[in-house]
C-alpha cells in the first residue's frame, strides 16, 4: 500500500510539474506576442505621425478643389469668362477691343553664307594645274 501511495505522490508531482512548464511555456509565448504587437503599434503610431500634415494638407486641397468646382459651375463664372476670353458683351454694352500702337518690325531676309572652297585632292590638283582642265 505504501508503494501505490508513493507512486501516487510521484505521478501527482510529475502532473504539476507538467502544468506549471506548460504554463511557463505559455507565458513566455503570450510576453513574446505582446512584445511584438506592442512593436508594431509603435511602428504604425509613427507612421501615423508622419501622414497626418499630408493627411490635413489633402484635407485643404479637396476643400480648395471643392469650392472652385461650384464657382466654375456658379452663373458668374460663365459670364466672366464669356466677358474676358470670349469677347462677349451683354445687350447694351457696346465691346472696345484696344489695338496696339506698336508697329510690327518686318522680317529681314536671312543672309546666305559665303561658300567656303574645299580643298582638291592631291593628284586632281596637280593635274589641273599641269593642264588646266
Amino acid at each position: 500500500m505504501a508503494s501505490k501511495k508513493g507512486e501516487a505522490q510521484d505521478l501527482s508531482r510529475r502532473a504539476a510539474w507538467m502544468i506549471w512548464g506548460v504554463l511557463a511555456v505559455m507565458v513566455v509565448l503570450f510576453v513574446s506576442a505582446f512584445s511584438k504587437a506592442w512593436q508594431t503599434n509603435q511602428a504604425l503610431e509613427a507612421e501615423l505621425q508622419a501622414l497626418r500634415p499630408m493627411a490635413t494638407e489633402a484635407v485643404a486641397q479637396r476643400t480648395a478643389l471643392e469650392t472652385r468646382v461650384a464657382y466654375v459651375q456658379s452663373d458668374e463664372y460663365v459670364e466672366a469668362w464669356s466677358q474676358t476670353r470670349a469677347g462677349m458683351t451683354r445687350s447694351g454694352e457696346t465691346l472696345i477691343i484696344p489695338v496696339d500702337a506698336t508697329p510690327t518690325p518686318t522680317p529681314q531676309a536671312p543672309v546666305a553664307p559665303t561658300p567656303i572652297p574645299t580643298a582638291m585632292p592631291f593628284l586632281s590638283g596637280l593635274w589641273h594645274s599641269l593642264f588646266g582642265d
